[in-house]
């Protein structure tokens, strides 16, 4: 298996995944809206969710699938219009990816998608495993059902299917620890909450190398939880991420409401519990190598990851 198509290959993970991709050699195609030729080291396909298309040469070339794609969570507020955006660009993309595989009577010898840890929903203490029920409040935990269900279909196709319910993703270059760290300099790292809502999280390179560890493992066919093994509340996360940049500061707590107020809905994704338990994926052989998040961070910083 050499040829691996991308769907979402433009974003956070996607971007950095291609570097561990190029390094194993394997030939990459990226699924783009428009037509482009601007690395040399990759193939592009043109695709349109919104009319259904894929481009045929896509579905022949390819000999596995990661699907990244879907529209930022937290990159815009939630309206109901937004929560439909978030929802359905998930479900289309893999409806409209699979529809073009079984047209031109072809599988793939694998597919790999992301997902969501807000499937579970707020769990407090509990360590989740991925025979845990899906979470019964909230948005984030329907729309992770949706996803789910829509990635269900390509094992019900009799491909062989794994999907991540990923973490939070830490990286320099986007998602939320730019967010999380922008008043450090100032000494300042707010808490959220009572700030013991637990915070399971994952080293992008950590990420990325799980998605080959999917392709590369031919035993791997279900869901898995995609996180570091060391998992933190909220309150000691950012402790340890001063601590990690070798910075004095305070962590004052930004009350519930107020951030519920500032945010609305989407206060959700950093109100929430999830712990995430990852001996299952553990199981299949995958070794971590930035399992904590004082070493982590400062891989990240040093590097500009």
């Amino acid at each position: 298996m050499k040829n691996i198509l991308i769907a979402g290959g433009s974003g956070m993970i996607g971007s950095r995944l291609l570097h561990f991709l190029k390094a194993r050699d394997y030939n990459i195609g990226i699924l783009s809206r428009q037509e482009r030729n601007d690395d040399q080291d990759v193939q592009y396909f043109v695709w349109d969710i919104k009319d259904n298309h894929v481009e045929d040469k896509a579905i022949e070339w390819a000999d596995g699938v990661i699907n990244l794609a879907g529209a930022g969570v937290a990159d815009a507020r939630w309206t109901e219009e937004r929560k439909k955006i978030i929802t359905n660009s998930r479900v289309e993309a893999n409806k409209v990816l699979l529809q073009a595989f079984l047209k031109k009577d072809k599988k793939p010898q694998v597919y790999v998608s992301a997902g969501g840890m807000n499937y579970y929903g707020e769990s407090g203490d509990q360590w989740m495993t991925e025979v845990d029920p899906k979470g019964d409040q909230g948005f984030l935990p329907e729309s992770c059902e949706q996803w789910e269900a829509a990635v269900n279909n390509w094992r019900d196709s009799d491909i062989r299917t794994v999907q991540y319910r990923i973490s939070i993703v830490l990286s320099t270059k986007g998602g939320a620890l730019p967010k999380l760290t922008m008043t450090m300099p100032i000494g300042l790292m707010p808490y959220f909450g009572n700030g013991k809502q637990w915070y399971s999280w994952i080293h992008i390179d950590d990420m990325c190398r799980l998605f080959i560890h999917a392709l590369e493992n031919k035993d791997m066919n279900s869901i898995y939880n995609a996180a570091s093994p060391n998992p933190l509340t909220n309150k000691a996360f950012v402790r340890e991420l001063l601590d990690a940049a070798g910075k004095f500061g305070v962590t004052p707590p930004v009350p519930a409401f107020a951030m519920r107020l500032g945010l609305g809905d989407m206060a959700e994704t950093v109100l929430t519990s999830v712990r995430l338990s990852v001996k299952k994926v553990a199981e299949t052989g995958f070794k971590w190598d930035y399992p904590d998040l004082r070493l982590a961070y400062q891989h990240l910083v040093k590097n500009k990851i």
